[in-house]
């Protein structure tokens, strides 16, 4: 996969993750309660956090690395929150903070301590494939509740994704496991 340019790639996953929450908005224009929004607003900071991974190399460190990362983190957070929201049960925005700050304690301290980037990339995949995963699990439990066949799909997907990390880590990475 020596042929893939990595940015253009992380340019047409920003470029998805912005136009489909636009889309999602326009489609359900009557149905628009707070866990939409919520979803469409994690898309948009996923989107944005790809742009910034693209343009590694041409912007300063922090910008390409703890930025992207936190936009990352909290758009997948704001996902979990939005199913959350769905099943009647979300999270208080303290407990989303304070996950979200040892996130990137242990992400800066990685990055800056260490600097090791194969570590700091095994740490912020191997977060991020807890997420996807509780993702699933919540889509399935929504699935299950309501008797959504949409909501399946998601949970696919997401767990799709978790299958996924571990091929595009090595693609980042350049290195076997």
């Amino acid at each position: 996969l020596q042929f893939l340019h990595v940015p253009s790639l992380l340019l047409i996953l920003a470029l998805v993750d912005l136009i489909m929450p636009v889309v999602a908005y326009m489609i359900l224009e009557g149905r628009r309660h707070r866990a939409v929004k919520l979803w469409c607003s994690g898309d948009l900071l996923l989107g944005l956090s790809m742009v910034f991974f693209a343009l590694r190399g041409q912007v300063p460190d922090w910008v390409s690395f703890p930025l992207p990362n936190f936009l990352m983190f909290v758009g997948i957070m704001v996902r979990i929150q939005s199913l959350r929201l769905d099943l009647g049960a979300p999270m208080s925005l303290r407990v989303m903070a304070a996950i979200t700050a040892l996130f990137m304690l242990g992400h800066e301290g990685i990055r800056l301590g260490f600097q090791d980037e194969w570590l700091r990339l095994i740490y912020t995949q191997s977060i991020h494939v807890v997420m996807y995963v509780a993702l699933a699990a919540l889509a399935w439990r929504i699935a299950r509740q309501e008797q959504r066949h949409a909501a399946r799909w998601i949970s696919g997907v997401y767990m799709l994704l978790v299958v996924a990390i571990i091929p595009f880590t090595r693609l980042l990475t350049g290195t076997s496991i």
